[in-house]
Order: structure tokens, then sequence, then C-alpha cells
């Protein structure tokens, strides 16, 4: 499935800045956060634009209710953070610790996570739209509710996650390992390879009440 991502707009001049900055100013653009560490630190409500952030440590941390357009994040932790309500636009994470990390009731919009480690994340009645997840660890993942509108996972561990009662449209999960996944029956219109049906076949057969001898 082909699908145009809008990459994020980022100026050649960027001045350096601290979390600390941000959370005194609330708002940045035009920002570079480089080797910072704020772990287990309020960040609510903040906005982030136009801006990089590399090499930094904001584990734990609580961006609830913020907005983020046209960053990069790079080879940084965001371990356990609470990114719920969140409006996230043009955003690429890439190479990014993001175990646990709980976007709730988030809009993302033309973002895509290179390289992660998603483990345990929280997308629970989150908005996708144009979103590629590539070469993701995502085990134990959560999806429940949300709502999936031109969505690509591609060479993703998909193990046990759940996608009960979500909804999908231009979904493809093609290359991805798909093992003992929940809410089966809402990935129905996703594209599937044929060595995941094969991978799926007990949930499936399980889901239209089959008996396997």
């Amino acid at each position: 499935m082909f699908m145009n991502i809008s990459q994020p707009e980022i100026n050649d001049q960027l001045e350096l800045s601290t979390f600390t900055q941000l959370h005194r100013q609330k708002s940045v653009e035009d920002a570079k956060f480089d080797k910072q560490e704020s772990t287990k630190f309020d960040y609510k409500n903040v906005e982030i634009i136009q801006s990089i952030i590399t090499n930094s440590n904001t584990q734990e941390s609580n961006f609830q209710g913020s907005k983020w357009r046209d960053v990069i994040v790079k080879s940084s932790n965001f371990s356990a953070c609470k990114l719920s309500d969140n409006k996230i636009t043009r955003v690429k994470f890439d190479g990014c610790r993001m175990q646990g990390i709980d976007f709730n009731s988030s809009e993302l919009l033309d973002v895509e996570f290179i390289n992660c480690n998603l483990d345990l994340s929280n997308f629970r009645m989150t908005q996708l739209r144009s979103v590629r997840f590539d070469n993701c660890s995502m085990i134990e993942s959560e999806f429940t509710v949300g709502d999936l509108k031109g969505v690509i996972m591609k060479d993703c561990v998909l193990e046990k996650v759940d996608f009960v009662d979500i909804k999908i449209n231009n979904v493809d999960l093609s290359g991805s390992q798909l093992n003992n996944v929940s809410g089966i029956k809402g990935l129905k219109g996703a594209t599937i390879d044929y060595t995941q049906l094969i991978s799926l076949a007990p949930e499936l057969a399980q889901s239209i009440g089959l008996k396997i001898k």
C-alpha cells in the first residue's frame, strides 16, 4: 500500500533550548533539544513546533494535553511518558525507546515511528491518520476502540496486540509478525500476507466458531 506521509517542516536555523525553558514558556518554536535529561517531570499543555529532540531522556514525564507540530525526535527515551489527549501532526520518532508510552485519546496525523520500541504502548481510543510504523517492536500494545485510517505497520513485531473494537480503513499489516492478537474481528478489511494468515488461523477459527481436531 502506497501512502504519502507529509514530512516535518523544520527551518535550517534552530536555537538550542532546554526542557526547563519548555516548562517555563509552555511553547517553543524553532528549537533544538540535545542531550537533555528530565525524567518524571510535568510538561502538561505545552506546544512544541518546528523543533528537533535528540539523545534526550524524558522518561515517565507528563505531556498530557500538548500539541506537537513539525517535530523530529531521534534516539531519545520517552518510556512510560504520558502523551494522552495530544494533537501530534507531522512528527517523526526515529530510534526511540517508548515502552509503555500512553497516547490514549490522542490525534496522530502524518506521524512516523521508525526503529522504535513501543512495547506495552497505549493507543486506546486514539485517532491515527496517515501513520507509519516501520521496524518497531509493539509487543502487548493496545489499540482498543481506536480509529485507524491510512496506517502501515511494516516489519514490526505485533505480538499479543489488542485490536478489540477498532475501526479501520486502508490499514496494511503485511510483512509484520502477527501472533496471538486480541480482537481479530476488528481487523476486517486490513491487508495481511499469507504467512500472517497461517499464524492467525487459530484466532480466526475461534472467532467464527470452528472446532479443530
